[in-house]
């Protein structure tokens, strides 16, 4: 985001804080008439206003790079927009549909395709594929609406020979209409449900038949045509003219809460949007959570192109080329089949990653693919989004073979089935190996169901990793993948067996047995075990495998190491570092030599804000209260004399930021100095925050929380260590407060100040029994 002057940015915070602060009030539950959903253009004043806006304001994504772009909010706030000092022009809404046709059913249950289908036509055409279509088709009610004056029903079909039974197959999901002005998918889905089940045929030797028959015989399709019923059908059961984008409340009325935006999101956490998940969000998930998809899309519109992964994070997909050539063969056949121009809106070639056309938190897109394991793009396939009835054909014809290609990827790749030694199907992960980023959480899992996978990977040579818990990984490598079908790869896991592991942890420097040391086995359900007064542990029930091991003591370095536990290979011995404190201060006797800029203060918390991890004191952004806008201010040590051997930083801290927006990194400089950002063991939660241009502390740590720092790099020298902290224009919390701040070193070797010696002569032993500390 731009950023202005030091002295505009302070004149500019009084703005934006009274901006603020009307936002609050109009956020306050009254109103004397129901809300209705507006479709405006507003002239904005600053790039920052996107965000200013984001709490009463859905910007419609599609004009995010403009001056006046177009958003949605409810006409109880255009007062408010008003009075801010927005220039705003209400245009007429997406939903309006003078052209929407309703009435889809016809004599004998053919359709009009040119047509809509009121509410009660849609349930009836769902509830007749699955009845018409009994040996390929069944239905599922996956949740109810939010809306319970007029409540309405999430349906989806699934499409499958022999459906009643898990089956070695991948499966593969269609969900449109999230937003539910966006109808053109909603039509289109209902036209594939219908193209499927009328085409499968066995006995034809029809080659489009084939295609389809093949497609029900080998995959398990899944199809929701209408995600957010409440919002398409917004005025009246019978018409789709007068849509709404965003969810209703429960009594049927506009809510600010956009379907696209209320998911968990992998950088922003839980809740992004600032609301509780809505019903439909909740089913979805849920959903979701009971199936085991490969590839999915959700169908949107008001664009037209394909948008894929990530949303959230400006970093390539470890799937990107994959991606990418499935969205140019999409977008390619669409623009093959459609009108001139098809999928041209956004980029010639008609796809786009979706950081890069304009970043979105809580997406389903990300969630999908993050939590899930599932391949999931965006697809917008109409400008208009609520179009004239009559063009639902057009749009049908150009997409038609392309959804039926799209879904073909998941018969591509490398596909099998893990399994015990004994045939049992296996909860595994498979991983390819030197290809999948553990920040992606790119691997896919098995449906434990029947313990098959089903790997989409573009054609090449690659390593295949499988591994549940219990058992003995394997790996299998030279998998060769063509363009055509998978490759296939079972696996057959060896039960791991039970060992005991056993080890002596000693202390350096003098390599002495350690007591009291504590060993865990990270990620598993063992109970830590603690070492005895000569430094000896034993851990039992440990399953033959791969684990990290972490070994913690009082005034020692903590140490994490991966091990490879087998019958043959159960001792494990470790030796931690004795460290000295070589600066400790918890600020209850003054400020500790620390000195902070603009807010910081030093003292006793009040109010909301948490009190100190020790004694009373802390220093914090704000001692009573929340942070404010637009701010940058630091708190720093100077002078520090850095230890020569295994320095560390520690701090206790807590911290509640916007998450994404505002946040704060701890810096370091050398000898007076230029400052450079000091990551912390295991890295920052955020990898990009607006407000710092740089990874650091961002959202909540949840209560107060240990931090650690490696200042190797810097053994031996004079530094200035500063906490820094910057917020944006908006949505302040209570920021960032410090406690506890201790440096620590490499013990020094130990002396020994006594020593002790005996000729043997007087026979009296008494004196060895004692101890040289």
């Amino acid at each position: 985001m731009n950023r202005y002057g030091r002295k505009h940015k302070r004149n500019g915070k009084r703005m934006k804080v009274l901006k603020f602060f009307i936002i609050l009030l109009v956020l306050a539950p009254f109103s004397l008439t129901e809300d209705t959903e507006c479709y405006i253009q507003i002239k904005l004043q600053s790039t920052e206003d996107f965000e200013i806006l984001s709490r009463i304001v859905q910007f419609d994504e599609h004009s995010m790079d403009r001056i006046e772009p177009r958003a949605y909010t409810l006409s109880s706030h255009l007062p408010t927009l008003r009075k801010m000092g927005y220039e705003i022009t209400v245009l007429p809404h997406p939903g309006i549909n003078p052209s929407a046709r309703m009435g889809m059913l016809r004599e004998s249950k053919t359709k009009s395709w040119d047509s809509f289908p009121t509410y009660a036509e849609y349930v009836q055409i769902m509830q007749d594929y699955a009845a018409d279509y009994p040996d390929i088709c069944r239905l599922y009610n996956i949740g109810s609406t939010t809306n319970t004056n007029r409540p309405h029903d999430l349906w989806v079909v699934k499409i499958t020979e022999d459906p009643d039974t898990e089956q070695d197959e991948p499966e593969v999901f269609y969900t449109s209409t999230m937003h539910g002005d966006e109808t053109t998918g909603y039509v289109t889905m209902l036209h594939l449900i219908e193209e499927l089940l009328t085409h499968y045929d066995p006995s034809s030797a029809d080659p489009y038949d084939m295609e389809i028959t093949h497609m029900i015989q080998n995959m398990e399709i899944w199809i929701n045509p209408l995600a957010n019923p409440d919002g398409t059908y917004r005025s009246s059961d019978s018409t789709v003219s007068g849509a709404i984008r965003n969810y209703t409340t429960s009594s049927g009325s506009p809510s600010s809460v956009d379907p696209n935006r209320n998911f968990p999101d992998p950088e922003a956490g839980d809740h992004p949007d600032g609301n509780p998940y809505w019903a439909e969000t909740v089913a979805m998930m849920d959903f979701a959570e009971q199936n085991h998809f490969v590839i999915s899309s959700n169908i949107h519109g008001g664009a037209e192109v394909v948008n894929y992964p990530w949303d959230t994070w400006s970093r390539a997909h470890a799937d990107d080329s994959w991606y990418v050539d499935i969205c140019l063969h999409y977008a390619g056949l669409v623009q093959l089949n459609g009108p001139a121009n098809y999928y041209t809106s956004v980029n010639p070639n008609g796809i786009t990653n979706g950081y890069a056309w304009y970043p979105l938190q809580g997406g389903r897109q990300d969630y999908m693919n993050f939590w899930r394991g599932c391949r999931e793009t965006t697809n917008e396939i109409s400008n208009t989004k609520n179009p004239a009835a009559s063009t639902l054909p057009t749009y049908w014809d150009a997409s038609r073979q392309a959804l039926l290609d799209y879904l073909k990827e998941s018969l591509k790749g490398v596909r099998g089935i893990v399994t015990s030694s004994d045939g049992t199907p296996l909860d595994a992960r498979i991983e390819v190996v030197g290809y999948d980023v553990d920040m992606d959480q790119s691997w896919v899992y098995t449906d434990p169901a029947v313990g098959d996978y089903h790997r989409m990977l573009l054609p090449g040579t690659y390593t295949l990793r499988a591994s549940a818990y219990g058992y003995v990984d394997a790996e299998v490598s030279g998998i060769v993948v063509v363009d055509g079908d998978a490759a296939v790869q079972d696996f057959v896991l060896q039960q791991a067996e039970t060992v005991t592991v056993t080890g002596v942890v000693r202390s350096t420097p003098g390599n002495t047995p350690l007591a009291g040391a504590t060993i865990e086995l990270l990620d598993t359900p063992i109970s830590p075990v603690t070492t005895s007064s000569d430094g000896s542990y034993s851990i039992e029930g440990v399953l033959e495998g791969t684990y990290t091991f972490r070994v913690t003591a009082d005034e020692h370095k903590t140490l994490e190491s991966e091990e490879v536990i087998t019958t043959a290979n159960v001792n494990r011995d470790f030796t931690l570092v004795r460290m000295e404190t070589y600066h400790f201060d918890n600020f209850e006797s003054g400020p500790g030599g620390l000195s902070g800029t603009g807010i910081w203060e030093h003292g006793v918390p009040s109010g909301s804000s948490p009190q100190a991890y020790s004694g009373d004191h802390v220093w914090a952004t704000n001692l009573s209260g929340n942070y404010g806008n637009n701010e940058g201010d630091a708190l720093q040590i100077e002078n520090l004399d850095i230890p020569s051997e295994e320095p560390q930083l520690f701090f206790m801290h807590y911290y509640d930021f916007e998450s994404g927006y505002d946040g704060g990194r701890v810096e370091i400089a050398v000898d007076g100095g230029g400052f450079a950002v000091l990551t912390p063991v295991g890295g920052y939660p955020a990898d990009s925050i607006s407000a710092l241009n740089s990874a650091g502390y961002d959202g909540t740590s949840n209560g107060w929380v240990l931090a650690e720092f490696d200042l190797s790099a810097y053994a031996g020298q004079t530094v200035t260590i500063r906490w820094y902290y910057a917020s944006d224009s908006t949505q302040n919390k209570l920021g960032w407060y410090i406690d506890d701040l201790e440096i620590k070193g490499k013990a020094e070797n130990v002396t020994v100040d006594f020593i002790f010696s005996d000729g043997f002569e007087s026979g009296d032993t008494s004196m060895w029994d004692m101890l040289i500390d």
